[in-house]
């Protein structure tokens, strides 16, 4: 049987970063893959925030333009055909990156050329830091 992590109970500090925008070339269909269409990435990245909430300085936390810019390094910088693979390689760059115990990443593609009556895609993985 499968349990669902619920972060925010075994990680209290959570920074959030939310609608990261990219146009990006990914999917299974040539014309994704030719013309590409909008990304949006939200980042949910748990951390002790302890530091920076006593410091008040920004060395003692995560910068949100660091996290923006690994997130297009990943987006714009690379391909893949499946938002799950890319979503991946989202969480890794930024477990790889940050100092970080555990990341949430949701991965939008509103404009899916899909049915109709489907208005977007959207993939959630939750990822945490190997101990």
């Amino acid at each position: 049987m499968v349990v669902p992590i619920e972060p925010h109970r075994i990680y209290p500090d959570v920074l959030r970063v939310q609608q990261m925008e990219f146009h990006a070339c990914h999917g299974v269909f040539p014309e994704e893959q030719q013309h590409g269409q909008q990304f949006a990435v939200d980042a949910e990245l748990y951390f002790d925030m302890q530091p920076a909430a006593t410091s008040d300085c920004l060395d003692d936390t995560i910068d949100v333009n660091q996290i923006y810019e690994a997130v297009k390094m990943v987006v714009v910088g690379e391909r893949f055909d499946l938002l799950e693979t890319l979503a991946q390689h989202i969480c890794n760059k930024l477990l790889e990156s940050f100092p970080i115990d555990a990341i949430r990443v949701r991965v939008r593609k509103p404009e899916a050329p899909l049915s109709d009556r489907i208005i977007g895609v959207e993939v959630e993985l939750m990822r945490t830091r190997e101990k």
